[in-house]
């Protein structure tokens, strides 16, 4: 199955946007069959986990970058994407986008700290023989980062910091007026490490930890 979905995932990015789409619902379809919805329970690690049935450290292999947004403006968020996909089929890709919701977190760095939140995650197969991450991920980017509630995964993919959208630019700034107590947060972490001894040049250029 990994093998069929990497060789539809190739073939699909050679050719050009107008004919994939089409072209891997026809494919998927055979290997995969998508029929009615059926109810099945199982222990957690056996169905939740299902990354661990798929070669995603060799055949698919993915990056991706996650959005969380309030999840009061989720209605927007669709339209948003809508309008995306409809505009540019490049941005539906040959992979996927996973949606889904998140529960309110009460930790202050958390993405949903204050709020329940939709998260998007568009997913870049790293085969892909035309284009490249950063390019596909900056669609995304530019429709949703501007959106004010909008926070991005700290583990996954970010935009170069510097890079506006909207009236956000990526940077302190942006950190700043997404999480209301980053100054407490700073102050805490600078008390643990004052010398700045744990901090890169990336997560320097993107926090502003310089040393006091």
């Amino acid at each position: 199955m990994n093998y069929a979905a990497a060789t539809t995932f190739l073939a699909t990015a050679w050719l050009t946007y107008d004919n994939a789409p089409q072209l891997a619902a026809l494919i998927f379809n055979i290997i995969q069959p998508v029929g009615s919805f059926q109810n099945f329970c199982d222990h957690w690690y056996r169905a939740l986990p299902n990354d661990d049935l798929a070669l995603i450290d060799v055949v698919i292999r993915v990056q991706f970058t996650e959005i969380w947004i309030d999840l009061e403006d989720a209605q927007k968020v669709f339209d948003t994407l809508t309008t995306l996909f409809k505009n540019d089929l490049f941005a539906a890709g040959n992979f996927g986008v996973e949606i889904y919701p998140g529960k309110k977190s009460p930790f202050w760095m958390s993405m949903s700290y204050g709020r329940d939140v939709i998260r998007i995650d568009p997913y870049w197969w790293e085969y892909n023989v035309i284009g490249d991450l950063d390019e596909y991920f900056d669609k995304f980017w530019k429709v949703l980062l501007p959106f004010e509630s909008a926070r991005l995964h700290w583990g996954k993919h970010w935009p170069a910091v510097g890079k506006t959208y909207g009236s956000r630019t990526i940077g302190p700034g942006f950190v700043e007026e997404s999480y209301p107590n980053f100054g407490d947060w700073k102050a805490l972490r600078a008390q643990f490490d004052p010398k700045n001894v744990f901090v890169t040049k990336y997560w320097n250029d993107l926090l502003g930890l310089e040393a006091e």
